[in-house]
């Protein structure tokens, strides 16, 4: 065979087995939508054909909704196509029969996914649509139903949260604060910060003690349906990053990020130098801090510096004793209340 007519059986090949791929669906498995990762209705998780519609089937014609987001987009609802504005979803319960019921014991409603053009100046402008059918079973018990719905008192016990997902397969609640901000103790949480709209009129929710076989638990929430039936959410947070990158010169490896509420945070770096070598009086770190704080700057563990340490330029001694050096930094995260989180930069 000669070449010319080797390759137009090569690219013929090619080209069928691209048209049989072209052919097979999309795994809705996959990352569902450019601003939503995993969609939750009363700790369900939605189903995505990869059309951008989610679907799923609960117990109940009220339901809650939570969702994972991408970057800072945030997520509404619509009982109709026409709403391009939509409600809040967090701490909401929503009753599908405000729905449009597109066939029995099936309803339609819309999530809308809000994202900022200028994070520091423009509002929340709604990009995307996702319809989103719910199907409810006729033989549906909602009384005997002890999933999860959502979380309440948002602008309180939760006042720093910017989302939370409930899984009810996990059988967890995973709630993200602001970075440099505390998530609420376990003795503060009490059962009605779980309990949206009339739920509690239905359940009974106790929290408790966490589980010792989940480690960084905070709580195991017990939510207990008036027919006895329960389960058990273990309580984690999870705390929005501060940067984007912070490296030093020399560095071995990757950097270590720990964020951890107010006082929790450390940066995490190892060296090739050792404890005696001159390099600890002359670290200068180099960092990009995330959009939001942006405009803001580091300052020593004190935070009376009026300059802040410069990306790159200043140098911070780290001189002292044993193999791990620690300085810590503060950030500043609300200046009209003199209000800092602390970062610790361990070097090895």
């Amino acid at each position: 065979m000669n070449k010319s007519k080797f390759l137009k059986k090569s690219l013929a090949m090619l080209l069928a087995l691209m048209l049989v791929l072209a052919m097979i669906p999309l795994s809705a498995s996959a990352a569902a939508t450019d601003h939503i990762i995993d969609l939750y209705v009363n700790g369900v998780k939605a189903g995505n054909d990869g059309s951008d519609n989610f679907e799923v089937t609960v117990k109940s014609t009220t339901i809650g909704i939570s969702a994972a987001t991408k970057g800072t987009a945030e997520i509404y609802y619509a009982t109709s196509a026409d709403d391009k504005d939509g409600e809040e979803i967090l701490g909401k319960i929503i009753d599908l029969a405000d729905c449009e019921k597109i066939a029995e014991n099936q309803y339609r409603l819309y999530i809308l996914a809000k994202v900022k053009e200028n994070a520091a100046e423009d509002d929340y402008q709604t990009v995307e649509q996702y319809p989103l059918t719910v199907t409810v079973p006729e033989d549906a018990e909602p009384s005997n139903d002890s999933s999860m719905l959502g979380l309440a008192n948002l602008n309180t016990t939760w006042r720093h949260m910017t989302n939370y997902v409930i899984d009810n397969t996990a059988q967890t609640i995973t709630v993200t604060f602001e970075f440099g901000y505390d998530g609420p103790e376990k003795d503060d949480l009490e059962g009605e910060d779980f309990a949206p709209g009339d739920y509690l009129q239905y359940h009974e929710i106790a929290v408790n003690t966490p589980n010792p076989e989940k480690p960084g638990s905070i709580a195991q929430v017990a939510v207990k349906a008036k027919t006895g039936s329960v389960t058990n959410y273990d309580l984690y947070y999870e705390f929005e990053p501060a940067f984007e990158s912070f490296d030093i010169p020399g560095q071995t490896g990757e950097t270590e990020f720990v964020y951890n509420g107010k006082t929790g945070n450390e940066i995490n770096i190892n060296v090739p130098y050792n404890a005696d070598d001159e390099h600890w009086d002359t670290v200068i770190p180099t960092y990009t801090l995330v959009e939001e704080f942006a405009d803001l700057y580091l300052v020593d563990k004190s935070h009376h510096s009026t300059t802040g340490y410069i990306s790159g330029e200043t140098k911070v001694n780290m001189t002292g004793t044993g193999a791990t050096r620690t300085f810590t930094f503060a950030l500043e995260i609300d200046p009209s209340n003199d209000y800092y989180a602390f970062i610790k930069l361990n070097v090895t």
